[in-house]
């Protein structure tokens, strides 16, 4: 037996002994892919684009997103995606033409004690958005959700295309 599995065993055994059985437990990680090669699909880290459309620059706890037309209208018709958005607020309107830089890529994962069927692994890009006079920097940028979705290859990552909608071609 290895010590992964040990440890697993010992969390299992506690978590039943303490909450009954049925106790499972689950957490979400994720991990920073920037550096590895066949995470560069769709996003590329230092790749530079400039907006065609006006977005919205969202703070949702403690991280920024940047909603496009196109993202904003595809989670307005899926609420049940966007509950977790309630306590977001907008923190600007950002106009066409503004600077977004990517700065880095990664992917959620979840974790859990017994192994049970997991959420979705999606590979997401950060990056820099700059406007005339402002800067905001580790904002989430947008993906084009209601487009057809490809497997990182050799991985389960899921990669959704860039909403070309938005942005122009790279610099």
């Amino acid at each position: 037996m290895t010590q992964l599995n040990r440890i697993a065993l010992l969390l299992t055994l506690t978590c039943t002994a303490l909450f009954g059985a049925g106790c499972a437990l689950v957490w979400s990680k994720t991990k920073d892919v920037t550096a590895d090669p066949k995470f560069h699909v769709v996003y590329k880290p230092g790749q530079a684009y400039h907006t065609k459309a006006e977005g919205r620059l969202i703070q949702v706890s403690d991280r920024y997103e940047l909603w496009s037309p196109a993202l904003e209208a595809y989670y307005n018709a899926h609420k049940a995606y966007t509950s977790y958005f309630e306590y977001g607020k907008t923190i600007a309107m950002l106009p066409a033409g503004m600077l977004v830089r990517v700065d880095g890529l990664e992917h959620n994962y979840t974790v859990a004690i017994p192994p049970v069927p997991g959420d979705s692994q999606i590979l997401r890009a950060y990056g820099t958005v700059t406007t005339a006079t402002e800067s905001w920097s580790r904002v989430r940028l947008p993906d084009d959700q209601g487009a057809a979705w490809r497997f990182v290859p050799g991985t389960g990552v899921m990669s959704f295309p860039k909403d070309a909608r938005f942005f122009d071609d790279p610099e």
